[in-house]
């Protein structure tokens, strides 16, 4: 009897699970259609209260370039007031923004940044995490995974034949 009780209070000192925190690009790979288009930043706490995070994401400056960086719904969603600054210069190779809610946390699972580009050439542009700082609402910081293999794909354009409506009908025939 002492061994099993010995034996729970062994089991109930060790950490339960960990949560962790993660960051994910929606989508993770991207093929834009049009010339300007957007990428969102997700957060999933998984149940933990975050307060706010710091981030940055490198690109390759010579196929897209940054247009704006938004606040997501997250700060919205979670009633609290709150605080987004975009530190990202013009024609650097990455982006890079703080945010946080001010007076409280919020564990919900929310996009936290909307990011927009503008298709530059075509080519190939890795979108690597160089820095990701998130904390919880006692200013500690949170053990974090974020996604990888995130990429933006510039096709190039298919040119326009220039054709008579003759041709055109000449085809179908």
């Amino acid at each position: 009897m002492r061994l099993l009780i010995a034996v729970t209070l062994l089991l109930g000192l060790l950490p339960g699970p960990v949560l962790s925190q993660s960051l994910s690009l929606s989508p993770s790979s991207s093929t834009p259609s049009q010339e300007c288009f957007e990428v969102k930043l997700n957060l999933d706490p998984e149940g933990i209260g975050v307060q706010g995070l710091d981030v940055e994401i490198g690109f390759d400056p010579t196929i897209v370039a940054l247009l704006e960086i938004a606040p997501g719904d997250w700060y919205l969603a979670s009633g609290y007031p709150h605080y987004f600054h975009d530190y990202t210069t013009p024609g650097c190779a990455s982006i890079r923004f703080s945010g946080a809610l001010l007076g409280g946390a919020s564990s919900a699972a929310e996009t936290v940044a909307i990011i927009r580009f503008q298709a530059l050439n075509p080519g190939y542009s890795a979108l690597d995490y160089l820095l990701v700082d998130v904390r919880d609402g006692e200013n500690l910081m949170l053990e974090t995974t974020h996604s990888s293999g995130d990429r933006i794909i510039i096709e190039e354009e298919i040119p326009l034949e220039d054709c008579s409506l003759s041709q055109i009908k000449a085809i179908y025939r």
